[in-house]
């Protein structure tokens, strides 16, 4: 949907090539670019709250997901011939994939999770 141009909103951004007022004024220097840049970013910045990132158990959220591959492919491998019919022969393999890709992802997890302990022991 186009608005037309005398219906625009004041707050409205000007589109891409235009300016507010038809280009007259429009060159700023590096530095007046620079202080605009800083003034907006401190002034956003006295107004945040620190939020503290959100604990969570990510070698359970990965042992989960490879559980759940590792009965896909189970049940997968169990209709191996039925799905190869069908033309989806594929997918029992895909499921093992999952659980290999899981198994690397567990082996990840707990490593980061021993060393962030060590870390916080100190």
């Amino acid at each position: 949907m186009t608005v037309p141009r005398d219906q625009e909103m004041a707050s409205d951004p000007p589109r891409n090539g235009h300016s507010r007022n038809g280009g007259i004024g429009d060159e700023v220097t590096q530095g007046e670019a620079s202080e605009a840049t800083d003034a907006k970013a401190d002034s956003a910045a006295a107004g945040r709250v620190e939020i503290e990132p959100m604990e969570t158990n990510d070698v359970l959220i990965i042992a989960i997901g490879t559980a759940l591959f590792a009965v896909a492919f189970v049940i997968l491998l169990a209709l191996r011939t039925s799905l190869e019919r069908s033309g989806h022969g594929r997918w029992p393999w895909i499921a093992l994939s999952g659980v290999i890709g899981g198994l690397l992802g567990l082996v990840y997890c707990v490593r980061r999770q021993q060393r962030i302990s060590k870390v916080n022991a100190q």
